[in-house]
């Protein structure tokens, strides 16, 4: 076994965990993955010097569209394997009166998961509508001053 970083910086934490497993660590991008037509052998690293290899497995990073968020003011969280919008259990951010739902909100939801997250933060999002409408008709009865801004 041997772990390309792929030109990206390797925490010493990561460094010393493969040191110690005997795990060899190759720096420098990884331009294409040789093969002989039926199997793969090999890695070229830098354009120039090639890896042998029987396999390679990617650890891909999920890439989420968080500009919608970041534009009102929500800011994107970073994991290990991509960024994410961070929300309560509900589904519900740091901004009031947005949510996030799907892969969006949890990188390692495959498309049954996220749609099934999608409904259950949907069902919070209307609960809340229905709560703050509540509060506002019991307000007005009251005579007290309204504020629409909370949901």
């Amino acid at each position: 076994m041997t772990f390309l970083t792929g030109g990206r910086p390797l925490d010493e934490q990561d460094r010393v965990h493969l040191d110690a497993l005997g795990i060899p660590i190759v720096g420098g991008g990884i331009s294409r993955v040789e093969a002989d037509g039926e199997r793969v052998v090999g890695v070229r690293v830098d354009d120039d010097e090639v890896i042998d290899l029987d396999a390679v497995v990617v650890g891909s990073r999920m890439t989420v569209r968080v500009e919608p968020y970041t534009a009102i003011g929500v800011t994107a969280d970073d994991h290990p394997v991509g960024t994410f919008i961070a929300t309560d259990e509900t589904g519900a951010t740091s901004v009031p009166g947005v949510w996030a739902a799907g892969n969006c909100a949890d990188l390692m939801a495959q498309v049954g998961a996220a749609a099934a997250h999608g409904a259950r933060v949907a069902q919070f999002l209307n609960a809340a509508l229905v709560t703050a409408d509540l509060e506002s008709a019991v307000a007005e009865q009251a005579g007290e001053v309204v504020d629409d801004a909370r949901v």
